[in-house]
C-alpha cells in the first residue's frame, strides 16, 4: 500500500515501512511494486476524517475571487453590502442603492463550461448529482431576485483569474439601468 504523507510518499508492506522522498523510483521486490524501476503509483486514499478537514477549508464567503470583485466595485466608488440574509440565496455582493447583486461563481462548484471546471476522477456520480443540484439552485435564486426586481451579474471564477475586461464589465453592469448583464435562469 502507498500513501501520500505531506511531500513524502510513506511505502508499507506487511513487515516493514520507509519513507521515501516524492518521485523517487522504487525497485520491486520487498515494497511490493510490480516491475523493475518503475514509479510508485497508486490511487491516494484518505479517511473520512481527512476529508472532512480538507472539505472544510473549502470557503463559501470571502475567497479570492470574491475579494477580488469587491476590490474592483469599492475602487469604482460603489458600496455595497455583503451576503444579504433577508434575499434569496444570500447574494455575494449586494448593491441596494443601485438595486444590483453580482455573484460570484467558482467554476468547479457552480459547473461552468471552462477549463477550471474538471471533472472529478473519482465518486463522479455523487458529483455529477452534487454540481447539478448547485446549477439548479442558482437557477431558483436567479430567478426570485430577478422575479423581486434585482439586476443579476453572474461573475465566473475564471473571469476573475483572467481580469481581461473585468473591469469594464463590471463598470458597463453598473452604469446600465436595463437588465443586459442577467443570465438567462432556464438556461
Amino acid at each position: 500500500m502507498i500513501a501520500r504523507t505531506m511531500k513524502r510518499w510513506e511505502v508499507c508492506c506487511s513487515h516493514e515501512s520507509k519513507t521515501v522522498p516524492f518521485g523517487t523510483t522504487i525497485s520491486a521486490g520487498s515494497h511490493g511494486v510490480v516491475g523493475d524501476h518503475r514509479q510508485a503509483r497508486a490511487m491516494v486514499t484518505i479517511t473520512p476524517q481527512q476529508r472532512s478537514a480538507l472539505m472544510s477549508r473549502i470557503r463559501a464567503k470571502d475567497t479570492k475571487p470574491e475579494m477580488a470583485v469587491r476590490s474592483i466595485l469599492h475602487r469604482l466608488g460603489y458600496r455595497f453590502r455583503l451576503h444579504a440574509k433577508n434575499l434569496s440565496g444570500r447574494p455575494d455582493i449586494v448593491l441596494p442603492r443601485h438595486k444590483k447583486i453580482v455573484l460570484v461563481q467558482g467554476c468547479f462548484w457552480h459547473g461552468h463550461s471552462c477549463r477550471l471546471a474538471s471533472k472529478p476522477k473519482s465518486n463522479r456520480d455523487y458529483w455529477r448529482e452534487k454540481i447539478k443540484g448547485n446549477r439548479a439552485r442558482d437557477r431558483r435564486t436567479t430567478t426570485a431576485l430577478l422575479e423581486d426586481g434585482w439586476q443579476v451579474l453572474e461573475v465566473w471564477e475564471c473571469e476573475v483569474r483572467a481580469m481581461d475586461g473585468l473591469v469594464e464589465k463590471l463598470q458597463c453592469y453598473m452604469q446600465s439601468s436595463l437588465d443586459v448583464a442577467s443570465r438567462d435562469p432556464t438556461s
